[in-house]
């Protein structure tokens, strides 16, 4: 880490002569390096004319540029997830009252959903805000993430310069390129939402979140030869340099994005009740639209369609939870996952709740770079009004594993209002 930002510290010395192509769309911050094509070097110094002219040194075209697409796949498959405040409430139903009424076992939880619903009339609002620096891709560090460009199969130095058989490299076609690579991600996520109770047993509600992402690459590239004394070189000159050019072999990309995200309508009905059965079940559809522009990283870009099962049981203080779901997208069957939360909120006074639970996401379709995240979260809902249902709460969630694109920490703060 220290060794790369002292480069980065003396590469912007070039700073007036680096390229910083003009980027359309921000997902493309990472293929955009290099102008979007690679790299292509100026001839080397002292090569005679027919060799430079029947040969332009390149790192390009699609191959070459495949090792970049598959870091910005990587990248994007682990954005649009945020985490989103539960609007769940300490409400029940009271059979001997006949009406909902607000309960003192805990405010519920945050992250994770109770099978219990707000109730008949019952209007809930609320606002929340989370925010990460995404840190590590697979448990390799983002600020120092290496990737290798190939030369393009197209020739063969010597006189006269004579094509070797197609996909075989000779020479100094065996020479690669190691791009030293600092991204840095971070995303603010904004959302609002409110949960209506058409019955007893029945809500339906909907997030509409505000997305804030900045992303940003600086890239150093290092020629490595891979016959130093042989056909890398010609009359003793490496084929391969950046000497005529020293600041092409750097690049840096990236903005900032802000706007409306993919839009959530959901919907919770809860199919039985812990006083018949011993718990409370419920299920939640959900739906989210592609409202958020996929080409700036604020939404999927994908009409996704989830389903949840709830259970949940009230002992005393503690309420144990236990949420599963399945979502599936429209066309990219990369976003379809598996989640899971398991935990427990419990009332520590009657205005403080606090809640830990395990949050898992599984794909199924993902190969390339890490499934299963898992993350342990804690949080906290305080409510310092006696006679208004408006709790504030704040939540803390950290990696359990490495796996797929990670921040070290996630956080968020939010607010509720209860309306009967």
């Amino acid at each position: 880490m220290g060794v790369f930002a002292t480069r980065r510290s003396l590469a912007a010395l070039l700073a007036l002569t680096v390229s910083v192509p003009s980027q359309a769309d921000l997902a493309d911050f990472i293929i955009d390096l290099y102008g979007g094509d690679g790299i292509r070097l100026p001839p080397a110094l002292d090569i005679p004319q027919d060799i430079a002219q029947a040969h332009v040194p390149h790192f390009t075209g699609e191959q070459q540029i495949e090792q970049l697409a598959a870091l910005s796949n990587g990248l994007l498959s682990g954005m649009g997830v945020f985490a989103l405040n539960s609007t769940v409430t300490g409400v029940t139903f009271d059979l001997s009252q006949g009406v909902p009424v607000s309960t003192q076992d805990s405010l519920g939880p945050l992250l994770a959903e109770r099978a219990t619903t707000i109730g008949d009339g019952r209007l809930t609002f609320g606002f929340g805000y989370s925010r990460q620096k995404f840190d590590e891709l697979d448990g390799n560090d983002l600020s120092e993430t290496e990737v290798v460009l190939f030369h393009q199969d197209c020739c063969q130095a010597g006189p006269p310069p004579v094509p070797p058989p197609d996909d075989q490299h000779t020479g100094f076609e065996l020479d690669t390129i190691r791009l030293m690579i600092d991204i840095d991600i971070e995303q603010e996520v904004f959302a609002f939402f409110g949960n209506y109770g058409l019955t007893d047993r029945w809500d339906v509600g909907v997030v509409v979140p505000v997305v804030s992402v900045e992303a940003r690459a600086f890239s150093e590239a290092e020629i490595l030869l891979a016959e130093p004394d042989g056909g890398s070189t010609f009359g003793g000159n490496p084929v391969h340099s950046f000497e005529q050019d020293p600041s092409a072999a750097f690049s840096e990309t990236g903005g900032k994005e802000t706007g409306l995200g993919d839009v959530i309508l959901r919907s919770k009905y809860q199919l039985a009740s812990s006083d018949t059965t011993g718990f409370d079940f419920s299920v939640l559809g959900q739906v989210t639209f592609p409202t958020g522009d996929e080409d700036e990283l604020l939404g999927t870009g994908e009409t996704k369609f989830r389903g949840m099962l709830i259970a949940s049981k009230t002992m005393g203080r503690y309420t144990p939870h236990a949420n599963v779901a399945y979502e599936v997208a429209t066309s990219n069957s990369d976003l379809e996952n598996l989640t899971y939360a398991v935990g427990f909120d419990a009332r520590v006074t009657d205005r403080i709740t606090g809640a830990i639970d395990v949050l898992g996401r599984y794909h199924p379709h993902l190969d390339e770079i890490g499934n299963h995240i898992v993350d342990l979260a804690f949080a906290v809902k305080f409510n310092p009004f006696s006679n208004f249902n408006a709790p504030i709460n704040a939540f803390v969630s950290v990696p359990l594993n490495d796996d797929g694109l990670r921040a070290d920490m996630i956080w968020g703060i939010g607010f509720d209002i209860i309306l009967d």
